[in-house]
Formats: C-alpha cells, sequence, structure tokens
C-alpha cells in the first residue's frame, strides 16, 4: 500500500511552490501547489496543443499566484504512460525550467497519481482497472484496490489488446482514456501523488530523465 509518511511530507514542504505538469493525454494541464491546501490550476481540453499552449499555461499560473519563477522549488511531471509527443513535450519543458532555475523534477508515475486521485471516491478495499489507449488495438492497463483514502497496485502496467479488454469490461470499474470517466489526468492530481508520494523521485540528475513509454512507437494503420 502507498503509506504517506509524516517525514516525507515535511520534506516535501520545502519544495512549495511547486509546478505541476501533465501533458500524457488530450488535456494539457498544468497547476501551481502553493502549499497543500492552496493551488492555481489551468487546463485546455484540446488535442494537439501542447506545444502551443504549455507556456503558455505556466505564465498565466505565475500571473494568478503574483509570484516569479525564481520562486518555483520543484517541478512535477507526468512521467506515462501516455501519448508519446506529449510526454516528450511535458518533460522537455520540465528539463528546461529545471535547468533554468536550478530546482529538482519529480517524475510523477502517471497511473499512480490517476490510481491515487481516484481512491478518493471509492469505497475501501474497492477494485478498479486504470485502462487508456496505446495505439489501434492496444491499451495501457493496471490494476488498483482503493485502500484508506490511499491505494495499492495490484498489477504494473502492461499492454493489453481488444480482447483482453473485453475480459476486464465484464466484471470490473474501468477508469481513464478507454471510458469517459476521469477520462485524462490532471496536474492538480500529478501535484497531490508528489507531495504525498515523490520524495524518494526528486532528482536534479535530468540528463537521463526519459518518459515511461512502456512501448516502443510504432504506427498502426486500419486495414
Amino acid at each position: 500500500m502507498m503509506i504517506r509518511e509524516k517525514s516525507q511530507l515535511n520534506i516535501m514542504n520545502k519544495y512549495f511552490p511547486m509546478l505541476a505538469i501533465e501533458t500524457s493525454a488530450k488535456v494539457c494541464s498544468t497547476a501551481l501547489l502553493i502549499n497543500e491546501n492552496e493551488y492555481y490550476e489551468m487546463n485546455f481540453n484540446k488535442s494537439h496543443i501542447h506545444s502551443e499552449k504549455i507556456i503558455y499555461c505556466i505564465d498565466e499560473l505565475i500571473k494568478k499566484s503574483e509570484l516569479d519563477k525564481k520562486d518555483l522549488k520543484s517541478i512535477a511531471v507526468s512521467n506515462g504512460p501516455g501519448s508519446f509527443t506529449g510526454l516528450r513535450i511535458g518533460l522537455a519543458t520540465s528539463k528546461a525550467l529545471s535547468q533554468a532555475l536550478d530546482i529538482p523534477i519529480i517524475p510523477v508515475p502517471t497511473f499512480h497519481a490517476m490510481a491515487f486521485y481516484i481512491s478518493q471516491f471509492l469505497d475501501n478495499e474497492e477494485t478498479f482497472y486504470i485502462v487508456s489507449k496505446a495505439n489501434l488495438g492496444e491499451y495501457y492497463s493496471a490494476n488498483f484496490i482503493s485502500k484508506n483514502d490511499s491505494y495499492e497496485m495490484l498489477k504494473e502496467v502492461t499492454i493489453i489488446n481488444d480482447e483482453e479488454l473485453e475480459v476486464i469490461k465484464k466484471e470490473n470499474k474501468i477508469f481513464g482514456g478507454y471510458t469517459d470517466i476521469y477520462e485524462n489526468p490532471s496536474a492538480i492530481s500529478v501535484a497531490r501523488w508528489a507531495y504525498f508520494y515523490g520524495k524518494d523521485l526528486l532528482t536534479s540528475d535530468i540528463d537521463y530523465l526519459e518518459p515511461n513509454y512502456i512501448k516502443k512507437f510504432v504506427i498502426k494503420v486500419k486495414k
């Protein structure tokens, strides 16, 4: 089970204000976490605009908060799985800001951030899947169980096909990009996961930081 340790929170309080970036799906989502309870958020729900809007969103958040970019103490970025292009844009932006401001990055596993958020609304010990489209006839899938406002991963993220998805659909709750229920992860869920669980992922060694693609990029076309 993912456990929230008080020592983790004491350490993570040093990393506010925290900028959060989520570009693994359709929505270009950004958030600025001032502290555990106060935040600003800006989202664009439109495909293929991440590269166009992400800097604009960040600048707008800074303006709304009346802070300066130099006040930022850390960056939480969604690290996949998800859109190949979206993940690259989010991580490249995070790396550039990290280097310019000399602040660490917290690479957040996307499905974990989603699971943590979803678990807040489920009964204890309730199992569920997160499924999102990976390619034509392929899906990213992971299995979780809610645990007292937290969660536990029951099955790691894997690639499944249409037949395997049909089996999962028969008796399980499904969230994520495959459905219209919490279809897109949000930057605020990324930031909250980083705050509660991201201490051990804090890094300033950004040269080798890469998205977790799960699978190689292959273009498939309908026959």
